[in-house]
């Protein structure tokens, strides 16, 4: 790392392709695509798999905490929820107790929706890893998350998180 950093200051710095950070963006977007393709085939799109999951781990959600959960701005699940009701994915109902409270649930609908996103998922999973040992795995998991985490205590998240 020091070497990449002395390397920058330098006037003939190497390119942004030789650094970790671009790497991690071309992969990223890799797998964001085969994700794509794979919610697609479930008839999702990209990010509705999230709101899907997190209902389906905790149904009932207010839209507030299903924003907090997914670490979006409550607006953003406004906004996505549109298309998921109008699909019958997800119904929206008043919470009984306190009227300004929006209850999300997952329909029938989304119910299946949903054990399709997992099974989309898992393949994702494998084909991400499949070459990996399970050393490797765990090696991956925690870079990755101490990266996240990097990330995480520099950005300005104004209610969203990496």
């Amino acid at each position: 790392m020091e070497r990449l950093l002395a390397s920058a200051r330098t006037p003939t710095a190497p390119g942004i392709r030789d650094t970790p950070s671009y790497l991690i963006a071309k992969v990223a977007r890799a797998h964001r695509k085969r994700a794509d393709e794979l919610l697609n085939q479930v008839g999702l799109h990209a990010g509705q798999e999230m709101m899907i999951d997190a209902l389906w781990n905790e149904d009932a959600m207010s839209q507030s905490d299903l924003a907090d959960a997914l670490g979006i701005r409550k607006a953003t699940v406004t906004i996505a929820l549109i298309p998921l009701e109008r699909d019958g994915l997800i119904e929206r109902e008043r919470d009984a107790n306190d009227q300004r409270v929006i209850r999300v649930r997952l329909t029938h609908k989304g119910r299946e929706k949903g054990a399709g996103i997992r099974r989309a998922w898992a393949a994702l999973d494998e084909q991400t890893t499949r070459d990996l040992t399970e050393a490797e795995l765990t090696c991956l998991e925690n870079l990755l998350g101490k990266i996240r985490s990097n990330l995480a205590s520099t950005l300005n998240t104004r209610g969203t998180q990496p």
